[in-house]
């Protein structure tokens, strides 16, 4: 039985912040995995023009228990004004949601 719900994180970064800003959450194990997808191009409003930017699409797997901490690391570390930081709930596989319990340092 799981008490943590498991999470998604949809947001996108620079190409040039992303593979330190991931590690960073990776090293502090505020997540347990992440799919990089380069080359997206986002378009979007912004300060009353449309503006066009290819970023990469990072896609995070978490714990509930971590959200509050992602939210002020992104707060803090996140390079955009306004950051993207969608949160889901998600359903897995049992093993898998086992393994990201365990590398995220949570103990039910």
């Amino acid at each position: 039985m799981f008490f943590n719900s498991p999470k998604l994180i949809i947001t996108t970064l620079p190409k040039k912040n992303c593979k330190s800003f991931i590690s960073e959450l990776l090293n502090q194990r505020l997540i347990a995995c992440v799919n990089l997808i380069d080359n997206v191009e986002s378009m979007y409003w912004w300060k009353n023009k449309i503006a066009t930017d290819t970023e990469t699409m990072v896609i995070i797997k978490t714990t509930n228990k971590k959200i509050k901490e992602i939210k002020n690391f992104f707060l803090v570390n996140h390079p955009y004004e306004t950051p993207e930081l969608i949160v889901l709930d998600i359903h897995a596989e049992k093993k898998y949601l086992e393994w990201m319990i365990k590398e995220t340092g949570i103990n039910e």
